[in-house]
């Protein structure tokens, strides 16, 4: 018992020891932060190049993503309880802008929920050799970008009501830009 204890507190002075001080202070919400080994932020990252793609959708049909246009994509996890309490939001801002310029696709990490292979008003896309998951070198999900001609806008972690109120903006503001 002793040796654990003492085990116990040499671990907690090491990671303690190897934090980053930065990192204590820093506003970001979630940090990337391993000690002194800090990990490379989510890339792409707002003003960098979209990787663009193609994928065969879930209905069999094949789904482009070329350097110009404005699209939305998700990527979640059917598994992943924040993926599935952020699929509403999706779903109703993916309805909203159906008929405009603006594509909206939903990359599943793994399988795909049962209710989310029909009439989806976005493409559905199952990336199960995580081919697109490294391309977009996502790490947690849902993770979302807003993408247009080539450039990334916005990327987010998750999904909340601030989030999707911000992604909204973002999309009046590209749709505006398109003029």
């Amino acid at each position: 018992m002793r040796r654990l204890v003492i085990v116990a507190v040499l671990v907690a002075v090491v990671a303690f020891i190897y934090r980053d001080p930065l990192e204590l202070n820093s506003s970001e919400p979630e940090s990337t932060g391993t000690g002194t080994l800090t990990l490379a932020q989510p890339s792409p990252a707002p003003g960098e190049v979209a990787p663009n793609f193609g994928a065969t959708r879930m209905n069999g049909e094949e789904f482009e993503m070329p350097d110009d246009g404005a699209y939305v994509i998700s990527f979640w996890s059917g598994l992943n309880q924040a993926s599935q309490s952020s699929r509403p939001a999706f779903e109703r801002l993916a309805g909203q802008y159906a008929g405009s310029e603006v594509t909206f696709v939903a990359v599943y990490v793994g399988g795909i929920p049962r209710d989310d292979r029909g009439d989806a008003p976005y493409a559905v896309i199952q990336d199960g050799a995580g081919e697109l998951t490294s391309l977009y070198n996502v790490k947690r999900v849902p993770r979302i970008f807003l993408v247009k001609d080539g450039e990334v806008h916005l990327s987010q972690d998750g999904f909340s009501e601030r989030q999707e109120r911000d992604m909204r903006r973002e999309l009046e503001d590209t749709l505006r830009s398109d003029g």
